[in-house]
């Protein structure tokens, strides 16, 4: 069993009431709630070496490279009348017998198994009721399984042929349809169909699982989040789980699925891919050459292109510079019948070309923005699947440029034609993807583990002008992580069934790892690839079978290192060949110019310098970190560590993030636009208010910087315990990357405050930062319709004790800035329909506006942080966050009202309470009767104990909360008991205190035992030779039933309480002996103590 859980609808009554009444239930460990999850050949088989591996005497040929093996796919759906899921020649392994298991209709042979997993108040729209994907469905599984284990065919892509099939086409698919078109529009998969899904996969018995899904970096996994708990197990019951590490790139700190247990993979390019057409201009005349044969990529969305056509060429940024990315709606319908040019970025694909429809547009041409240079990137549909009907293509950004000016050169007479015809274009490969998300994962652990080609994957399924089912069964290019992982995933069941079927999971990732191509891989932006961006390198079979080492773990990961201190960890390394073998070790930095001039890693030394492994034998490698030697104050010092043999070479990726030691506690994000000249300038209020607390802190100006550094790395933002950020009346947006570095110090364990009216325009409603940190799901964006607040902000009625007597002024009656008309209405608690976190780990109000238009409670300030319990010891989210839809210069410093200055050192009061909780066994206890008092203590001043739980650690149900910090307990039986209590402040934020006590009044033998007709009796014998003992002998059913007591028991020394037929003492001491008689009837089986 993975997970020990079952599923429930809680109805529309209050959820989180409802929660914690099941929570007090004596059985129930936890209660989570559901998470949404969502889908995150030819050219990259070659670049790989798949041949390689096919050539290795346990497989021969490509025709036997997976047979025998079984690839789980947990995505949209297996289609078994898709050509390269064919099940001719296939015949069914002996342990899942013909015809399969689960839907049986849709399994073949080559697919085993086929099981769906739809919810029962969200069912599948109409086509689609069956594990197949359908008329809607996403081709999004049948792809990735081509890519992992489709059969060879010769696949038709608009009128040119090529040969492929999958890393391991002999291998058996099972297919797991949890992604499918529902009902609601909900294409998304949860938590509950998840570990459904997960149990089946390790009940049939698959080899290697493979997941291209995520839900981006919102926890560090582990133990206390179910879904990964349950990949956790399905690694631990021996499948080789193989992850996408998401598509949320460029930026640092955006992966996903940050757990070791399993393996996570980053999208790079191939040699080559496939494009649709080209496209000319052709008017005015003469045309610029240039102009001619631009190569573009057809949308996997909408309508096809007709063979030929032309088109008016007008741009979004000629219509309006601010919409140049064509993310917000335009006014009225000017590009109706016309051809329309905008830059990509800010919103999805289908969004732009959702948004120019409406405004009347025939065709939308979107080109590459800067940071992606000249790739061509398919545009699969993310919104408005069934709305879009109009063509849309994708082409290069200095072919956009190209257009744009000579539209602004030539105006209304730009003309254009598209000829519509596919050929093939060479690209550069080994470049990661620009969509590829980066490392750290949550928890500042070293992510992706590898890189594998994702970039233009043609495989089964996104056939391009194909509708409804027929989709499936042509052949498509798509990009993304989720392309990628399938290539680990096959290479995987290579080695582990037939290559090395002997090898646990972490020698195949080892191998895969060490063996990676790790020199002459790029970034989007041409620099040298490292550990944060590629891993440990990209995906290289040619040696696998054979990496002469195991590393254990295959990658050095020391997280955070605050400056001028040292750090060391270690790696075993184990001699897998036949052969004794001397490795030289030393350190590679992949970019040597990049502040170091040196080949090595500043700061980075390896013991022993050398290995001498004889066949078989293991050694530890230590490596330590002189932080103050590195060459860097603050920032990522990462390279490899190379183990350079006489026959094999090894690599792993290293990773530490240096962080500069404190000097201020506070760093103050201006970001009220007033740099400019257009907005107000706010500072003030804030600096004011810091001063007279007498907090030190250091001013960044966001608005004064370049827009890709407006907020600073993560990596700077972390030298600060805590962040303000301000917006004051700004809306201008900051790019996705921003909001990724501030999420990025959060999940690093960051407290941040955000205040502002606007904050929600300036994240583009961001699901990660904005809607997870920050918490900002909206009930609507004007709570005062425009006005200024008329009443007081008010505690909410679910506040901390601390906040019970706030009381803020807004109106324009203060020393105030009398600017607070915008203020949005927050979700008091949001995420609670789809959030995997347990109830108590998510949101809590703080503050409200008692309006006569709220929509729910009025909610205006909001705090994020997970807290430990009983039932969780784990915080798989380290942040702590305040948001409040209204800015500090707003609230006015009134007589009997709260002052800026008081209310920001609530907020930051808030955010600094760490908790920690003593017990201590008070007086008056017994050997069976115990007395506990926990003592709560924090470094904020006044911080006071409200209640606590307590687990005495028998067995006993939990007790509490109880308003006291005091707390007896019997025990039952003798023994050593774990007392644990879940303390509770006034701020609301939880500590858990420890303490073993020990109950010793009596021996205690645990399992006394009888069968059929024997009675069992115990000889207890004082061994002591002068004191004389008193007490009790009581005797106790398997199931705790106290049956019998014999009370006032003297033993004097030496002699035998109780004997049978025959009197004897004890050998030695501390003895007990036990006699045996034959009696009927037979006795219960008992254990005395």
């Amino acid at each position: 069993m993975l997970f020990n859980g079952l599923s429930l609808e809680l109805g529309d009554g209050d959820r989180k009431a409802i929660s914690e009444r099941i929570k007090s239930l004596p059985e129930v460990k936890a209660v989570y709630q559901n998470r949404a999850y969502h889908p995150t050949l030819y050219a990259s088989r070659e670049l790989i070496d798949a041949q390689a591996l096919w050539n290795h005497p346990a497989m021969v040929s490509s025709a036997n490279a997976g047979r025998g093996i079984k690839i789980a796919i947990m995505d949209g759906g297996i289609h078994h009348l898709a050509p390269m899921f064919s099940g001719a020649g296939f015949q069914y392994p002996a342990d899942i017998p013909a015809p399969g298991l689960g839907d049986t209709t849709n399994n073949n042979g080559k697919v085993i198994v086929s099981r769906a997993y739809f919810r029962l108040d969200d069912p599948p729209t109409a086509g689609d009721e069956n594990v197949w994907p359908g008329e809607n469905g996403i081709s999004h599984g049948v792809h990735v399984a081509g890519i992992a284990a489709g059969n060879p065919v010769s696949a038709d892509y608009l009128g040119l042929n090529f040969d492929i099939s999958g890393v391991a086409p002999a291998a058996w698919l099972m297919s797991y349809r949890v992604f499918y078109p529902s009902q609601s529009g909900d294409d998304s998969f949860y938590t509950t169909e998840g570990l459904a899904a997960l149990e089946d996969i390790v009940a049939d018995g698959a080899d290697v699982l493979n997941n291209s899904w995520g839900s981006g970096p919102t926890s560090a996994g582990g133990y206390y989040v179910p879904l990964d708990r349950a990949l956790i197990n399905a690694a631990e019951a021996g499948i080789f789980v193989v992850m996408s590490v998401g598509n949320s790139g460029p930026g640092l700190g955006t992966g996903d699925h940050p757990s070791a247990d399993y393996i996570s993979v980053a999208s790079s390019t191939t040699t080559s891919a496939l494009a649709s057409g080209r496209l000319n201009v052709t008017a005015p005349l003469p045309v610029d050459q240039k102009l001619i044969g631009l190569s573009m990529m057809e949308a996997d969305f909408g309508p096809s292109l007709p063979a030929i056509a032309t088109y008016d060429l007008l741009t979004a940024a000629g219509e309006d510079v601010g919409n140049q990315s064509g993310c917000s709606s335009w006014t009225g319908t000017p590009f109706t019948g016309k051809a329309v040019l905008i830059e990509r970025g800010g919103c999805y694909f289908s969004d732009k070309v959702f948004l120019a429809q409406e405004a009347g547009a025939s065709l939308v041409i979107i080109y590459n923005h800067e940071e992606s240079g000249n790739n061509l990137v398919s545009m699969t549909t993310s919104s408005h699947e069934e709305e879009i009907n109009i063509p849309a293509i994708f082409i290069k950004h200095s072919d956009g440029l190209a257009l744009l000016d000579w539209c602004n050169t030539y105006g209304a007479a730009a003309r254009i034609e598209i000829d519509n015809s596919a050929y093939q274009i060479t690209i550069e490969p080994d470049r990661l993807s620009d969509f590829s998300s980066k490392g750290p994962g949550v928890g500042e652990v070293l992510k992706p583990d590898i890189t594998a080609p994702g970039d233009n994957i043609l495989s089964q399924g996104y056939t391009p002008h194909a509708a409804g089912e027929e989709r499936h069964f042509g052949y498509g290019q798509s990009s993304g992580t989720s392309m990628a992982a399938p290539h680990v995933a096959g290479a995987a069941a290579l080695i582990r069934r037939q290559a090395h079927p002997d090898w646990p999971n972490s020698y195949i990732k080892s191998a895969l790892m060490t063996t990676s191509v790790f020199q002459n891989v790029w970034t989007h932006d041409n620099l040298p690839g490292q550990p944060l961006e590629i891993g440990a390198g990209r995906l290289n079979l040619s040696r696998v079978t054979d990496p002469g080492i195991i590393c254990q773990p295959p990658a050095i990961s020391f997280g955070r290192l605050t400056h001028g201190r040292q750090r060391s960890l270690t790696t075993t390394i184990t001699n897998i060949s036949p052969d004794a073998e001397t490795y030289t070790v030393t350190s590679f930095n992949p970019r040597p110019d990049d502040g170091f001039g040196n080949p090595g890693l500043n700061g980075v030394t390896l013991s022993p310098a050398n290995l001498t492994l004889a066949p078989g034998a293991s050694a530890q490698l230590t490596i330590t970190i002189d932080s103050a030697a590195s060459g860097k104050t603050s920032g990522d010092l990462q390279g490899y560590i190379l183990l350079s043999g006489t026959t094999h070479d090894a690599h792993l990726p290293l990773w530490a993030r240096i962080i500069e030691k404190p000097n201020k506690e506070i760093l103050l994000l201006d970001n009220d636009g007033s740099s400019g000249g257009e907005n107000r300038d706010y500072r003030r209020y804030y600096t004011s208010a810091l001063d007279s607390l007498g907090k030190s802190y250091t001013v960044w100006d966001v608005d004064a910087q370049t827009p890709e550094n407006a907020i600073p790395a993560a990596s700077v933002l972390s030298r600060y315990p805590n962040l303000i950020y301000f917006s004051g009346d700004n809306w201008a947006a900051l790019s996705d990357q921003q909001g990724n570095r501030l999420t990025e110090y959060a999940n690093g364990g960051g407290r941040m405050l955000a205040m502002g009216q606007d904050i929600s325009n300036i994240f583009n409603n961001d699901e990660i930062f904005y809607s997870y940190v920050l918490g900002g799901r909206s009930w609507w964006d004007n709570l005062t319709d425009d006005r200024l607040p008329d009443r007081n902000l008010i505690a909410h009625a679910d506040a901390p004790p601390a906040f019970s007597r706030v009381a803020l002024d807004l109106t324009a009656s203060g020393d105030g800035a009398g600017n607070q008309h915008y203020m949005d209405e927050l979700q008091s608690y949001p995420w609670q329909d789809i959030d995997d976190e347990p109830l108590r780990l998510t949101y809590q109000p703080l503050l409200r506006y008692p309006g006569a238009l709220n929509q729910e409670d009025g909610t205006v300030a909001l705090a994020h942080r997970t807290q430990p319990s009983l039932e969780f010891l784990s915080q798989p989210y380290a942040g702590r966050s305040i948001f409040t839809s209204f800015g500090l210069e707003g609230v006015n410093n009134l007589q009997g009202r709260t002052s800026r200055s008081a209310l920001l050192d609530l907020l930051l009061a808030w955010l600094a309470d760490e908790p920690t909780a003593t017990i201590s066994e008070q007086s008056g206890s017994t050997s069976t009767f115990k007395n506990f008092r926990v003592i709560l203590s924090s470094p904020v001043s006044g911080t006071l104990l409200t209640r606590c739980r307590w687990d005495f650690g028998d067995s006993s149900p939990y007790q509490g909360p109880i308003a006291s910090g005091s707390r007896s307990h019997s025990y039952a039986r003798p023994g050593n008991y774990l007392v644990r209590a879940e303390a509770t402040d006034n701020w609301e934020n939880q500590a858990i205190g420890q303490y073993l006590v020990t109950t010793n009044n009596c021996l205690y033998y645990p399992h006394v035992a009888t069968s059929g007709d024997w009675e069992t009796e115990i000889c207890i014998i004082n061994t002591g030779t002068s004191a004389t003992i008193t007490g009790a002998f009581k005797a106790y059913a398997d199931n705790g039933t106290l049956v019998s007591t014999l009370e006032n028991i003297t033993l004097p020394p030496r002699p035998v309480m109780k004997s049978s037929s025959r009197e004897t003492s004890p050998a030695r001491t501390g003895s007990a002996i036990l006699f045996s008689r034959r009696t009927a009837p037979s006795p219960t089986a008992l254990s005395a103590t």
